[in-house]
């Protein structure tokens, strides 16, 4: 039982140099393999693989989120990832060069939906800005209508003179003032006020 456990044990290490191994089920085997075989074909098509995963990760979070730097990290990714790929292929590992024609026919599908999701955002850009512009305008335009119908009603108001001569109304602006020994006292009327109340108004104020 013993030597079946360690035959399974010897069978799921690799050796790399001298009284080092690497366990077949480590998840970061290829990249511990490559950093100390850094000519390792194998293990540099194995590692194009995981870094090509991970370009494709940031590819999603970018069309999620448009943030610029997943797409940067993407492409920087995906170029590494091709990069590696080759030098697989050029040390021999054959099988490196059915993904080296997959990942460039997928980066080529990529690259014109990426194309159309940045004409989408521009687009999008520029129609938020002319709905930025129109509220703007329209806030601009409602300001003016505001000061327009401020200025028209202290015009109107100004124009509504009410001449206080002795306890008398007189509604209109006369042409000629009458005269008096006693100053007329001018009151600006607001809404609809009687006469009566004029005149009590003023009988409080100048007994």
């Amino acid at each position: 039982m013993e030597s079946i456990s360690r035959f399974k044990i010897k069978d799921n290490l690799i050796p790399i140099s001298h009284g080092y191994f690497l366990a077949k089920s480590d998840p970061l085997l290829w990249r511990k393999l490559l950093k100390r075989k850094p000519e390792d074909a194998e293990a540099m098509y194995h590692v194009a693989l995981e870094i090509e995963g991970i370009a494709k990760k940031n590819l999603g979070r970018f069309l999620w989120t448009r943030n610029e730097g997943y797409l940067a990290a993407y492409r920087k990714g995906i170029k590494e990832a091709s990069d590696l790929m080759q030098r697989s292929l050029g040390k021999g590992y054959f099988q490196a060069r059915t993904e080296i024609l997959r990942i460039q026919e997928e980066t080529r599908l990529t690259d014109k939906r990426l194309t159309l999701v940045k004409k989408k955002l521009i687009l999008n850009n520029r129609t938020l800005i002319y709905v930025f512009l129109a509220v703007i305008i329209a806030f601009l335009i409602l300001i003016a209508f505001l000061i327009y119908h401020r200025s028209s009603t202290t015009y109107l108001e100004n124009q509504r003179y009410t001449y206080m001569l002795p306890y008398e109304v007189i509604e209109k602006k006369p042409r000629v003032i009458p005269k008096a020994e006693i100053i007329p006292i001018t009151i600006q009327v607001k809404g609809t006020i009687t006469k009566q109340f004029l005149v009590n108004q003023l009988i409080r104020r100048y007994p």
